[in-house]
């Protein structure tokens, strides 16, 4: 049969019942007629399939169920004998279309007849065999699940469960079936009352509970009994927690572990338990919402987030609990989840709870942060008689084993890695050590991002959560902080198990002291240079930079310009390694593309909630041919006025705003320029001529004047430079250089950008670093984490003895013709 055949079939049922004509046609004749319209989308399904879905055949198939569904519309009712027919007829259909189109062409006209059978039905409750017939129908694969897309299913059930019928509710395609299912079997009393429930919950497609849903749920609830429900209930979410967020079938496809079924059902199921806050339902709340939001590749060039939803409705649930253990669920979620959307909504939360139990979000974070069982960043696991020793120093986690007798291995013992339970429990230690140094981490970057709060601690809560916590007390043993008590402040480091001032005097805090995280900014140079002192005296790596901080002050152009600052202006940064350290750094800002023609003045913004000031880093694209990637992002952008706003978005007077505020605000954005400018790139001139007209400012950058970070990095290398006896006497510093006398030349190492010159004639060295230098790993440093730093000292200790460098690359450019 050809199409123009189909189309002339459905135009001559069009014609005849067109709807100025309806009142002329029985309900029988327009019953006959739906059946045979039927068919004719049958045939056309058919068609369409062997002509690859062509759009004309599409269309039309869209145009006849349309109008067929117009017709059961218009129709009063249906007897029982007659809604058989029919479903046996749309049966037929579903053979053809499968899952793929039925919302298009099925899911309607079900609804509609469904209706029309209650008109035909009146105040009569439906007989043995329409309800044998629907929980036949119920058992096809086409109605078995209780996805999102097939509302006809879920509109036969809620048929059953008006007129009182025990339809069993079972799932049917995702990953956890068996258990789910398991535990729902096991329901001995009130099954009725719980499939009822579980089908508004499977039926619970929106964002958010109605109220007929509360209603409706609590009702049941009540009926069931609040424990017996919520044994069940707790159950079932608890192996939805426990679950694989992300799984792969044997072809090795992503399966994703509750989607489809159960996603949905989760969601109502979640709704349920909004008033029943106990600890194990808010921990399991907390664990769907984590594996949400996993981002799971779906193939070679699409990600995408696992549940998002589901995600949503968890943080949204545990906000509305608002209890302080469903506040520490939201904190957790807050650490974990990098999901821009989702950290909005759950900062929204966590204001709404904190403010709730006057509370502030720092100490909901800090009480629920994990020490992993540490004991000042130290634990010791037993393999039988084998002792593994995990230890954090300096963020890095070293792991030794040992002997029976106490004596160190090199390698893990072979009792472990040849028993199954051991190995595993191995691998487990494993994962964990990568989630301490991951915490590590997390928890520096807090500290620093709260530095500009200026917040005062309670000791009892700062012994807690800093001195005495497993992990975090790796952290607080090495930095400075101020005791305060009465009005008198002492200054003092951790040493020797007491709490020490510069001149060795121990504190003795009790539970009327705070404690606050000591800043340069608030005392004078005598008192920082004392501090640096004894920092290179102890030899302490400070995990967060604070001995060696850098403090911003106005410059008297920043006073004439009164509302804004030019000092990071006209910067050429790399723009996706800029946005990610903004992130990392508490910032928003939302990548530029080249789609965005002429965009100027993009805002790179930070709330300070707390000082009710918004600093802005303005932004401006880079338009250079074919510096893009390939989803039309700009590689790089160029910087701009620094401001700070109020909460109107009018601009604040500089001179009017806090020193910590004005200051932090400015390292930050120091350090993405010293981080992320195109200055940094010893390879940016070996472009092709692609990028002349930059070549001025990235010698400028290069080899100009030292930003404040960088004259901090020059301090601190006039103080290591005598102890490093590889570099004594063969190296000084010169204004912006150090300088270094190789065997063959004598080089000049900008100490802002780390390029390099070569005398006779300032002739430009082109050396890329190294990821990592294990010599410069060996040097003392007094802080972590600054890899400009590291950059100039692998760059002077290879320089050094040039004469024994193997680098083709570099040995063609030192070698004097």
């Amino acid at each position: 049969m050809k199409i123009e055949e189909l189309r002339k079939r459905v135009e001559l049922f069009k014609t005849k019942f067109a709807n100025n004509k309806l009142d002329q046609f029985s309900d029988q004749e327009i019953k006959h007629a739906i059946l045979d319209i039927n068919e004719c989308l049958i045939d056309l399904i058919k068609f369409r399939k062997k002509n690859d879905y062509h759009y004309e055949e599409s269309e039309l198939c869209d145009y006849t169920a349309e109008f067929r569904n117009s017709l059961v519309t218009n129709l009063s009712s249906y007897t029982e004998e007659e809604w058989i027919v029919l479903q046996n007829s749309f049966l037929k259909l579903t053979t053809v279309l499968g899952n793929t189109f039925r919302d298009r062409f099925l899911t309607n006209a079900i609804i509609k007849s469904l209706e029309k059978l209650e008109n035909g039905l009146g105040s009569k409750p439906p007989s043995e065999k329409i309800i044998s017939f629907i929980l036949k129908l119920l058992s096809l694969p086409y109605y078995a699940s209780y996805s999102i897309h097939q509302k006809d299913a879920q509109a036969v059930r809620q048929f059953l469960i008006k007129y009182g019928y025990d339809e069993p509710f079972q799932f049917y395609d995702t990953t956890i079936d068996d258990r789910l299912n398991k535990i729902i079997d096991s329901i001995k009393n009130n099954r009725n009352l719980f499939n009822k429930t579980f089908i508004l919950f499977a039926s619970a497609f929106d964002s958010k509970p109605s109220d007929k849903f509360k209603r409706e749920v609590s009702g049941l609830i009540q009926q069931i009994g609040e424990e017996t429900y919520l044994n069940v209930a707790r159950q079932l979410l608890m192996v939805c927690a426990e679950s694989d967020p992300v799984r792969k079938d044997e072809d090795g496809f992503i399966i994703r572990g509750f989607l489809g079924d159960t996603e949905i059902f989760l969601q109502g199921l979640i709704w349920s338990l909004v008033s029943y806050p106990d600890e194990n339902t808010i921990k399991s709340i907390t664990n769907i919402a984590e594996k949400a939001y996993v981002r799971i590749r779906v193939d070679e060039y699409e990600s995408c987030i696992h549940a998002q939803r589901l995600g949503n409705i968890c943080i949204n649930v545990l906000g509305e609990m608002c209890t302080k253990d469903s506040l520490l669920g939201l904190t957790k979620l807050r650490l974990n989840i990098k999901h821009k959307a989702a950290l909005k909504n759950i900062n929204k939360n966590l204001e709404a709870g904190a403010k709730k139990h006057n509370i502030s979000i720092e100490e909901i974070e800090e009480s629920v942060f994990p020490d992993f069982d540490l004991v000042e960043g130290k634990k010791q696991i037993k393999f039988e008689d084998y002792t593994l020793r995990i230890d954090l120093t300096s963020g890095k986690i070293i792991q030794q084993w040992f002997k029976p007798d106490g004596s160190t291995m090199k390698s893990v013992p072979s009792i472990v890695k040849n028993d199954e339970s051991l190995s595993s429990r191995l691998k487990i230690i494993k994962k964990e050590a990568k989630e301490i140094q991951k915490y590590y981490g997390i928890k520096k970057q807090m500290i620093d991002n709260q530095i500009i709060l200026k917040r005062s601690i309670d000791y009892l809560v700062f012994k807690k959560e800093y001195e005495d916590h497993g992990l975090v007390s790796t952290i607080t043993k090495k930095l400075i902080w101020v005791f305060t008590k009465g009005g008198h402040s002492q200054e003092a480091i951790y040493i020797d198990g007491y709490w020490e001032s510069k001149a060795g005097e121990r504190l003795n805090p009790d539970n009327e002291v705070k404690v606050m995280f000591w800043h340069p900014i608030y005392v004078d140079a005598n008192n920082v240079l004392e501090w640096r002192e004894k920092m290179i005296e102890l030899e302490w790596k400070q995990p967060i930079k604070q001995a060696f901080r850098e403090v911003y002050l106005l410059t008297d152009a920043e006073q004439t310009t009164r509302t804004y600052s030019n000092r990071m202006a006209a910067h050429i940064l790399k723009q996706h390694q800029f946005s990610t350290l903004a992130k990392l750094r508490g910032w928003s800002y939302s990548l530029i593309g080249s789609y965005d023609d002429g965009i100027s003045n993009v805002i790179c913004s930070k709330e300070l909630k707390k000082h009710k000031i918004r600093a802005e880093f303005w932004i401006d694209e880079l338009n250079m041919e074919d510096a893009y990637n390939d989803s039309g992002i700009w590689l790089y952008v160029t910087t701009d006025q620094v401001k700070f706003t109020d909460e109107k978005g009018a601009s604040i007077p500089l001179e009017t705003i806090p020193k910590i505020v004005f200051s932090e605000v400015m390292r930050d954005i120091d350090l993405f320029v010293g981080v992320t400018s195109v200055g940094n790139d010893p390879e940016w001139l070996d472009k092709n001529g692609e990028r002349q007209n930059t070549t001025a400012y990235w010698r400028e950058y290069s080899f100009g004047d030292l930003t404040q970070i960088a004259k901090t990095r020059k301090e601190i290398l006039q103080k290591l430079l005598p102890r490093l006896t590889k570099l004594k006497g063969k190296s000084s510093i010169d204004g912006r250089f150090l300088i270094v006398e190789g065997k063959l030349r004598t080089y000049k190492i900008h100490i802002g950008s780390g390029n390099i010159l070569m005398n006779p004639n300032d002739e430009y060295l082109c050396i890329v670093p190294a990821r990592s230098d294990k010599k410069i790993e060996k040097v003392f440093v007094p802080f972590e984490g600054d890899r400009g730093l590291s950059i100039v000292l692998s760059k002077a200790f290879l320089l050094v003895e040039d004469n024994k460098i193997k680098d083709s690359t570099i040995i063609s450019q030192i070698s004097i013709t």
